[in-house]
């Protein structure tokens, strides 16, 4: 469905919309009038891109990036990561990386850097690239974003050409279900199963779950309507809704727990390779559509203060960060709020976050730092650079992003310290 969304249907100027093979680049810098969920960050741009390497492989290239952070995060159809090029893995200079399918055998032209074959000859890649907050910094990340290219290994002699030409858009196949609503087409959840591993190789880690639908009469090539007995498919349509529900359910119940902060867990983005199937199914893809493996990237994020109860916009808090504490981030740190239905919390002064990138941060003699938390500013106008503001009603929660995070957030020997009340 996602891929067919993307290639088909035009929602917004912010939610992908391109050819097959062909990036599609945002950089609207969101605010409080997004209302589209997804609990957007507002420190990197994103570039997106389905690729069929089912004929050749793909050359993926980007210009020198310098002291930039960016990333392309490499996904297979399933959602698990494969590989990833950006300034953690493979370095900031220019440079020409090789896609390719599970099953490809050939030569690579000079210059170009094979990859990790992919597991499935159709991929998903997510790109990040860091921005800040003065329009001139937004507009050099835009340049740099125009240089990124796809350009097919028989292009490969041609590629200046071929990125100077109009190709023609590539039609995805009509989807059989609404992944947002399940009882429209229950049964089409199961043949879109079925129909996936009938397409793509089935890894040995995914044997058993495999085994288990065959039991059920779910098997590649089977028609789910025609082919199984009213029974069968009663249980599977019930199961398909009932599913559903329980995934929504589960996302945010997984992930290591420190004074009141989840932390994503260690098998995040690559969940499925471990047979981590819930998790995959829950937050991995339904709730994020893919998620960066924990050495690239690792969100803590919490909707408790230190007694326990909901953040509420109507409270003051705050949270101290001791020197030590500070989040560990070879690339960057950020804290963002959010409304409880995944948007930015609306305020007239547009301030969404704070990270390690904001100047005026004032930090204490000790090297600490107290982020405040209220809907309205401080009465102390020194404090404002460490505040974010709260809904003026309603609950809240709030992110932590840490992108090339430090060994103790790895480790989860990190000590997140926790959201304080504070009396007024």
């Amino acid at each position: 469905l996602l891929r067919y969304e993307n290639t088909n249907v035009y929602k917004n100027k912010v939610t992908p919309y391109h050819s097959e093979d062909q990036w599609f680049h945002n950089t609207t810098v969101l605010d409080h009038e997004w209302q589209e969920g997804g609990a957007p960050n507002i420190d990197t741009f994103y570039s997106s891109a389905w690729v069929d390497l089912s004929k050749e492989p793909m050359i993926l290239s980007h210009p020198d990036m310098g002291d930039r952070y960016f990333t392309f995060e490499l996904a297979d159809y399933f959602s698990d990561n494969f590989d990833y090029v950006g300034m953690r893995a493979t370095g900031s200079q220019a440079g020409h990386y090789a896609l390719v399918g599970p099953d490809w055998k050939g030569e690579l032209p000079e210059g170009v850097k094979a990859l990790t074959p992919a597991m499935t000859d159709y991929i998903f890649i997510v790109g990040r690239t860091l921005y800040g907050k003065d329009k001139a910094d937004q507009q050099a990340a835009h340049e740099l974003m125009k240089q990124y290219r796809l350009t097919p290994l028989s292009q490969w002699d041609n590629r200046e050409e071929y990125h100077a030409t109009e190709r023609e858009w590539v039609k995805a196949p009509k989807p059989a279900v609404d992944a947002l609503n399940p009882t429209s087409n229950p049964l089409g959840h199961w043949q879109a199963i079925v129909d996936s591993l009938a397409r793509f190789p089935t890894p040995d880690e995914h044997k058993v779950m495999i085994n288990h639908m065959k039991a059920l009469g779910l098997k590649p090539g089977i028609n789910v309507e025609k082919d199984l007995d009213e029974a069968t498919k009663k249980g599977l349509a019930r199961a398909a809704v009932d599913g559903f529900q329980k995934l929504k359910f589960v996302s945010t119940k997984f992930g290591d727990k420190v004074n009141g902060w989840t932390i994503t867990p260690a098998e995040y983005g690559h969940a499925g390779l471990g047979g981590h199937y819930l998790l995959r199914a829950a937050s991995q893809s339904l709730a994020g559509i893919v998620a960066n493996d924990q050495e690239e990237a690792v969100y803590t994020y919490t909707a408790i203060d230190v007694t326990g109860n909901p953040l509420d916009g109507n409270q003051t808090y705050q949270v101290h960060f001791t020197k030590e504490q500070l989040p560990p981030a070879e690339a960057f740190w950020s804290i963002t709020n959010y409304t409880m239905n995944f948007n930015f919390v609306p305020n007239e002064w547009k301030r969404y976050n704070l990270g390690d990138r904001d100047e005026g941060l004032v930090y204490d003699e000790e090297g600490g730092l107290t982020v405040y938390f209220s809907s309205t500013p401080p009465k102390d106008k020194s404090l404002i650079p460490n505040w974010l503001p709260t809904p003026k009603d309603g609950n809240f929660f709030t992110v932590i992003r840490t992108y090339i995070p430090g060994e103790s957030v790895l480790n989860r020997t990190w000590e997140v310290p926790p959201f304080e009340p504070v009396v007024q």
